[in-house]
């Protein structure tokens, strides 16, 4: 018995060893049962070669392939080459998903799609023969229950691939046939319609459900016409031989029709919106009074009161033999009622004075105006009473508003009357099952407090932040256990305070352990594991996993994911569960070609055009193709002699780029261009060669970003007006950028703000042109500032741009001559110029950009050779009009200058803005006025204002 007892052990001992033991994989073999059934699983099972893995760590990620629900078996095989080398083959039988569905049938007239539907299986689902799903069974009952009767249902399966194909073959017996539809009606016109929407019916297949949905169609239509006591029934009478002759008997009854005079408050649609609806509800049965005492009530919801009806009628019959009943509503309409008096019965704590500023802080715009609003006095009734709730009245009452009207509706008061009960104050907070030092840190963040009145309106609240702060604390499956108890909230006896009880149920905490990824087929497992960004044994609650899934949708990579957190170890002596994270993707279509026309103000009509693959590898690089081009509508933003031979150019930008989200494994992001430009300048036109890469780093749950871009340009002016824009140059330069982001949404934020510092350093040293002729070398430095604050429905959105550059060149004296500029200058294009995102709205191009001289110099006529600024300011408030619609105003503000910055001397416009709100921003339609319009030497004078079409920047 002992040596037996020392043989099991050693055995243990041996295998529990062996499965300690760690190989390095040098082989990985999948075998899979069906051709391509096992695409999903492939990058994952090959990216356990050449790594080095215990064997119960092999086989517990292999086990997760199980825990996915998409395979009926799985086993692995683990092969010794060498003391430390492994061979493994993985074998796997995956289920397969649903292909075609082909259904057939021995009567040609069946309703084939409707029996798509009742097959308990679609395209694309998964197929598991092991469900027990009878498919026949569903298919019998389906057509028994439209009196179908069935011989046979044949139901086969073929195998394509990792797919399973389905043809059905129906041998119907007996159906059910519609003999004959007669209708009963006296009206010969309208028989004839019915007769010809039931056509369709006559010798198919009989279906009930069918035909009542026609009849309720038909139903409608007349009702809708003004036949309101338009009825129809349908009788079934079946033959010897199981067919069925319909009978739709019909009662057309009188057209009603209405006509008005003397509605101008309410305009003719909603009178008749509602005039309609109350005739359709009572089967086109009522008197006069009740019509007109539904008419004044409805005006009273509107606050127009004592509007006097006057009805009557004329009967007769029409050209077409059918009877009508004509109604003349002669509508004599009322007033707002102003409100007198406010008298409020039993408020000793809150003074009449504080509830008339609770009446005008929520007041609707009728209400604000002084006029009575029923609805809204009815709805002042509760605001009271959660006023009082909220400064502990627990137990006060608030009656339903009296208005009284003075004669004639000239004035009227209005009544409330409370009753406040005791106060409750809140003695004490008992959060149950928590140590010490998390309900301190909890009890601080609450709304409730002990000592001051319990705020039983924000209680909900509170027990929703203990839950929420209790689950960030690693506890995820945390609950508050007696929510529904009586004995949440405690009182005493005399009822003035009590105490709160919140008892927690935390559960144990969740620690990570590791990432199982699923449904990534052609994205590597690295890419999701990189953006989870977690430590073994680090906490998970809510937060880290919403943050994770951002990061993961951020890629733009998935169409879908969901995160489940499973426990993959249980010790009962122990606080914590090793948790693995359960990532389950959907992968987008990588693969884009996008063809987009349009138009924008300053640069005419437009069509782009791009190609992008954004999975090259499986690893979220990207490489994308676009060309651009476009037409400008006018000669605005160009200098006179442009303007007068209005000479047409087509522009165009191509574009070749590559982006690379983690540059040699590092968390440093890549994207790099090489594109080919014609751009049409103030003075000039140039075809542009340009080489840029940028390198971007994020800190800080991505708040903060710094990235450097080197950019090489080479620039080649034509159709040039001034000499010192003649010439070819080229522009090396680095720029470094900062950026803070704290928006709480990318599209359309409402809180929060995004700062942006950039500094841009064109040097020789970065191969900037130097020749005896012309030297570039100088420094741009923007910062670009939004800002986002909500105030109810409106959000406030600003806008500050600054920006300062300054010419390095060491040769600034010398003049040449024959172009009147210095060897050392700022190209005209480098210039700063209020476009793009800074436009200022309501100017042109060219207005906008003129210097205060006295010659009132556009800045692209001017040679920087020392300094140059802009300063650019807008605000906007904003707010929703409809789902994907805004409203707002803004005002604009903005200038360039040379030499001397004065911010506050800048040109100003205010406006309007309509924005549709797109996932890739907002569509505006902006149009500003100048508050100032100026004269110029030249001549001219700026316009009243401008039109602006852009995609929202900010």
């Amino acid at each position: 018995m002992i040596k037996l007892f020392i043989t099991i052990f050693l055995i243990f001992i041996s295998a529990y060893s062996y499965a300690q033991k760690e190989f390095y994989i040098k082989e990985v073999i999948l075998e899979c049962s069906i051709p391509n059934g096992c695409e999903r699983y492939k990058n994952r099972i090959y990216e356990l070669k050449q790594q080095t893995l215990e064997i119960s760590k092999i086989q517990e990620k292999t086990k997760n392939f199980l825990a996915e629900g998409l395979l009926n078996d799985l086993s692995l095989q683990i092969f010794e080459i060498n003391e430390n080398e492994a061979k493994i083959i993985i074998k796997m039988d995956p289920k397969r998903r649903v292909g075609k569905i082909t259904i057939e049938s021995n009567v040609q007239d069946i309703n084939i799609q409707q029996i798509y539907k009742a097959f308990p299986y679609k395209m694309d689902d998964v197929f598991d023969a092991q469900t027990g799903i009878d498919a026949k069974k569903v298919l019998e009952s389906y057509l028994l229950q439209k009196k179908i009767i069935v011989e046979k249902i044949t139901i086969t399966n073929s195998y394509y691939r990792d797919r399973i194909d389905f043809n059905i073959q129906l041998n119907i017996k007996k159906v059910i046939r519609v003999l004959d539809i007669t209708i009963n009606c006296q009206d010969s016109l309208i028989k004839k319609k019915i007769t010809t929407s039931f056509h369709k019916f006559k010798k198919g297949i009989y279906d009930l459900s069918e035909i009542k949905i026609e009849l309720e169609q038909i139903i409608n239509d007349f009702k809708n016409n003004g036949y309101y006591n338009f009825q129809a029934a349908i009788s079934e009478y079946f033959s010897e031989s199981g067919d069925v002759k319909i009978v739709l008997s019909v009662e057309a009854g009188e057209i009603i029709n209405f006509h008005l005079q003397g509605n101008y408050i309410l305009d003719r649609r909603e009178v008749l919106g509602f005039i309609k609806s109350f005739v359709r509800s009572n089967q086109g049965k009522f008197t006069f009074t009740e019509l007109e005492r539904m008419i004044n009530e409805k005006y009273e919801e509107y606050g127009v009161y004592n509007t006097n009806v006057k009805t009557r009628n004329q009967t007769g019959v029409n050209k077409l033999g059918r009877k009508y009943t004509n109604y003349y509503l002669k509508i004599n309409e009322g007033k707002k009622v102003p409100i007198l008096t406010f008298t409020y019965y039993g408020n000793e704590k809150w003074s009449d004075q504080k509830l008339k500023k609770l009446y005008e802080k929520k007041a609707t715009a009728m209400a604000s105006r002084g006029y009575v609003d029923r609805n809204y006095l009815q709805q002042f009734s509760n605001i009271i009473k959660d006023g009082y709730l909220r400064e502990g009245y627990v137990f006060a009452e608030v009656t339903d508003p009296k208005v009284v009207f003075a004669d004639n509706y000239q004035s009227a008061g209005v009544e409330y009357i409370i009753r406040e009960k005791q106060q409750v104050t809140l003695e004490k907070i008992n959060l149950n099952n928590l140590d010490t030092d998390l309900a301190l840190k909890i009890k601080e963040t609450l709304i409730n407090k002990a000592g001051t009145p319990v705020n039983l309106v924000e209680l909900q609240t509170d027990l929703q932040t203990v839950l929420n702060k209790v689950r960030n604390e690693g506890y995820y499956f945390a609950d508050i256990v007696n929510v529904d108890d009586p004995k949440l909230l405690q009182f005493d006896l005399s009822q003035t305070s009590a105490i709160l009880n919140i008892d927690v149920k935390t559960g144990k905490k969740l620690i990570f352990h590791e990432v199982v990824v699923s449904g990534n087929i052609t994205t590597k497992s690295e890419v999701i594991l990189r953006e989870v960004n977690l430590k073994k044994g680090d906490l998970i609650n809510n937060e880290v996993i919403e943050k994770i899934k951002d990061y993961l949708l951020s890629t733009g990579l998935f169409s879908s994911i969901k995160i489940s957190p499973v426990i993959q170890m249980r010790k009962e002596d122990s606080e914590l569960y090793y948790t693995n994270l359960f990532i389950e993707i959907r992968e987008r279509d990588f693969g884009a070609l996008e063809v987009a026309p349009g138009y924008r103000t300053d640069i005419g009509v437009k069509l782009a055009t791009s190609v992008t693959y954004n999975n090259l590898w499986g690893m979220n690089r990207a490489l994308s193709l676009k060309l651009e081009t476009n037409q400008r509508l006018d000669f605005d933003s160009f200098d006179d002699r442009r303007k007068q031979e209005e000479k047409r150019l087509f522009e165009y930008n191509a574009k070749l780029g590559y982006e690379e989200p983690y540059m040699f494994s590092l968390p440093i992001a890549f994207d790099g261009e090489v594109s080919q430009v014609r751009r049409r300048y103030y003075s000039f036109d140039a075809d542009i060669s340009r080489i840029s890469t940028l390198f971007t780093k994020l800190f800080f749950s991505r708040k903060l970003s710094t990235s450097l871009r080197y950019k090489l340009e080479e620039i080649k002016p034509f159709d040039v007006t001034d000499l010192k824009d003649q010439d070819d140059y080229r522009i090396g330069s680095i720029t470094p950028v900062v950026t803070l982001d704290f928006r709480d949404r990318n599209i359309n934020p409402r809180k929060g703000s995004h700062l942006m510092l950039s500094c841009e350093y064109a040097h020789p040293a970065f191969l900037s042109q130097k020749t005896s002729e012309l030297e570039i070398n100088f420094m741009k430095m923007v910062s670009r500032n939004k800002f986002y604050y909500t105030i109810g429905e409106v959000t406030i959105a600003a806008f500050i741009s600054m920006g300062f550059q300054q010419n390095l060149a060491s040769d600034t004296d010398k003049i040449i001559a024959s172009e009147g500029r210095a060897r050392g200058f700022i190209p005209s294009r480098e210039v700063f110029r209020l476009d793009g995102t800074d436009t200022v709205r309501g100017f042109d191009d060219t207005e906008i950009n003129r210097l205060n001289d006295p010659q009132d110099l556009d800045i692209a006529e001017y040679v920087v050779g020392n300094k140059a600024f802009f300063a650019n300011y807008k605000i906007e408030p904003r707010f929703v009009v409809a789902e994907n619609i805004m409203v707002g105003t803004f005002f604009d503000a903005g200038r360039v200058y040379v030499n001397r910055f004065d911010p506050l001397k800048v040109r100003t416009a205010v406006g309007l803005s309509l924005k549709i709100l797109t996932p890739v921003g907002t569509l505006d339609f902006d149009y500003g006025v100048k508050l100032k319009r100026e004269s110029y030497s030249d001549g001219e004078r700026d316009s009243f204002g401008r039109f602006h079409l852009s995609i929202g920047y900010f």
